[in-house]
């Protein structure tokens, strides 16, 4: 039975978003069998009720890439009330989704945005263009991720990458990951950054995933940052190609 998408998930809309070109390359995907004695346990995948459990994912120097090269001119979809209420019985009469996913394992990545309608900001020399920017030599290792229809729960072991200005994140970790459609939490979590070390709870608030195209103005930051030390540069060099913030 085909699994109907639709296009009023918020997780969708963000992948639509950034999918226009994206170029993925050697993808392995494994999932273990835990055997004991002679009996096998396989992983549940089950289609028709949205039920799946997944050991392990491995990406193994996989490259993602949105790359901006013209406008892209979208009619916008007006729905009639009819078929809002038609759109909202399907969401409701649909099995829920659950995912659990033991393990996700990232090596070697290379994420990116191309905007080549947008010259390089000379402004921002050893600070990140949010227009143009990528982060290599990404690894990263999740464990314990649970997808509940809109809600994404998870275990953040390790995350380090390197930016195109050479700038390094040496480690990433929390407890809790926590993402719903309205806000992403980190609790529990560690930044280490060689000199700047932000460790206790962060949360992000906003309507919806779209939010994040004026982060400054429409993403609301909650923090709690105890035993923390932040290098003043640290700062500067993510904040400063936010603009007006």
């Amino acid at each position: 039975m085909p699994i109907k998408i639709h296009q009023t998930n918020p997780y969708f809309l963000i992948f639509a978003r950034l999918s226009s070109r994206i170029f993925i390359s050697r993808f392995v995907m494994k999932i273990k069998v835990k055997s004991k004695s002679s009996i096998s346990k396989v992983e549940l995948l089950d289609i028709e009720c949205k039920d799946f459990v997944v050991n392990q994912i491995i990406l193994d120097n996989p490259k993602f890439e949105a790359i901006t090269f013209g406008d892209v001119c979208v009619e916008p979809v007006v729905l009639t009330v009819e078929q809002i209420q038609e759109d909202l019985t399907d969401m409701v009469s649909e099995a829920s989704l659950s995912l659990i996913l033991n393990e996700l394992i990232i090596q070697n990545g290379y994420v990116g945005i191309n905007n080549q309608l947008s010259a390089p900001n000379l402004n921002l020399k050893g600070s990140l263009d949010y227009d143009n920017f990528y982060y290599d030599h990404i690894n990263v290792f999740i464990s314990n991720v649970k997808v509940l229809n809109n809600n994404i729960l998870a275990k953040l072991e390790t995350l380090n990458a390197r930016d195109n200005t050479g700038f390094l994140i040496n480690n990433i970790k929390a407890d809790s990951i926590i993402i719903k459609p309205t806000s992403a939490e980190l609790r529990s979590f560690l930044i280490d950054m060689g000199k700047t070390h932000i460790r206790d709870r962060l949360k992000f608030s906003y309507r919806d995933f779209s939010a994040f195209n004026d982060f400054g103005q429409e993403v609301m930051i909650n923090a709690t940052f105890k035993d923390s030390k932040i290098l003043v540069d640290d700062l500067i060099h993510f904040v400063n190609g936010l603009g007006n913030i």
